[in-house]
């Protein structure tokens, strides 16, 4: 699964399974449960882009691909918020999750089919997690996003990660991103190269 040097593409397509989420990627997920508090390797990132929706002014928070829960304790420590869901969908992270935050609703769940009612959250956050996402599961997590928030002031903010990695089935530039959410008639755009935030409208 190594790039060819020569072209900078990967050799072999990389094929998701649930074998090596569970085993490669969520697995090392675990050892942040002895760095509670700690968040992650893109904080000063992260922080900025949470700041931008200004996130105390908000209720009802999906943390959609979770992970270790870094967003999750930056919405919680920083900003007091604690009516939070969780979503991902490595049984690790979740089990992770649970055990930072007690007081939080942590599911496991496909991002393309998310157990809510309509309009159900005012923020809801998706941080490095489109690149993962295959073309059609993609297409379907933003109309669950669309769906699940609340009309009018409710926001979505979405942080897609551009480098060149295996397992970055799905690498979108933020303005394709931005085009993508036009399309499917999001409105109240705003952004910068690193970070999209839209309204249902």
């Amino acid at each position: 699964m190594m790039p060819d040097e020569s072209s900078g593409i990967y050799s072999e397509p990389f094929v998701y399974t649930a074998d090596w989420y569970e085993r490669v990627y969520s697995g090392g997920k675990i050892d942040m449960d002895a760095c509670f508090g700690c968040f992650g390797e893109h904080e000063e990132r992260d922080m900025a882009c949470l700041a931008s929706v200004s996130p105390s002014q908000l209720d009802r928070v999906l943390v959609c691909g979770c992970g270790g829960g870094d967003n999750a304790g930056m919405l919680a420590w920083r900003w007091g918020i604690h009516n939070m869901t969780l979503v991902d969908w490595s049984r690790l992270s979740v089990a992770l999750c649970r055990r930072r935050f007690p007081n939080a609703k942590v599911l496991q769940a496909d991002v393309s089919c998310l157990p809510f009612e309509d309009h159900s959250f005012d923020l809801i956050t998706a941080l490095d997690l489109t690149e993962h996402l295959s073309e059609e599961v993609y297409w379907k997590f933003l109309g669950e996003v669309k769906r699940l928030l609340m009309p009018t002031f409710g926001r979505a903010i979405f942080l897609p990660g551009m480098t060149r990695r295996p397992e970055h089935i799905n690498a979108r530039t933020v303005h394709q991103l931005a085009l993508d959410l036009q399309s499917l008639g999001f409105g109240g755009l705003r952004g910068n190269q690193v970070w999209v935030s839209a309204r249902d409208r």
